[in-house]
């Protein structure tokens, strides 16, 4: 995961990954507020990665394995003191898929048309 980040001596970063499922969630934000595999730990929201940093590697253990052939959205929280207290700014959500290194024909499509198609759809619903 790789963030563009202006330096920033005393903010804190964390970072939050959640599994979209298009049938289940209503948006991103819906899925990022959902149940998270970063940080496990659910009384966490975002998982600290120090501060001053534009990237985080996803641990090969201590987490939740991502699993082939779903989305996954994350954001990044950047946190700092205030005379006004603790102030956080947000980066957009971003959405990955989890794909086979040897998959053969690779899915070209724009997983972020695909959600915006998923939104137009569930929006148009009839509600009774």
């Amino acid at each position: 995961f790789t963030w563009y980040s202006d330096f920033c001596p005393k903010c804190e970063f964390g970072i939050r990954i959640c599994e979209y499922n298009q049938e289940y969630h209503e948006s991103i934000e819906d899925a990022l507020l959902n149940w998270s595999v970063v940080p496990t730990d659910q009384s966490n929201k975002f998982f600290a990665i120090g501060w001053n940093t534009n990237s985080y590697q996803y641990p090969s253990i201590g987490h939740i394995d991502l699993e082939l052939g779903k989305y996954y959205v994350w954001q990044i929280r950047r946190s700092f003191n205030t005379t006004m207290g603790k102030q956080h700014d947000y980066s957009p959500i971003n959405v990955f898929e989890v794909r086979t290194p040897d998959k053969i024909h690779l899915d070209y499509s724009d997983p972020y048309l695909t959600i915006i198609k998923s939104i137009i759809y569930n929006s148009t619903k009839v509600v009774s």
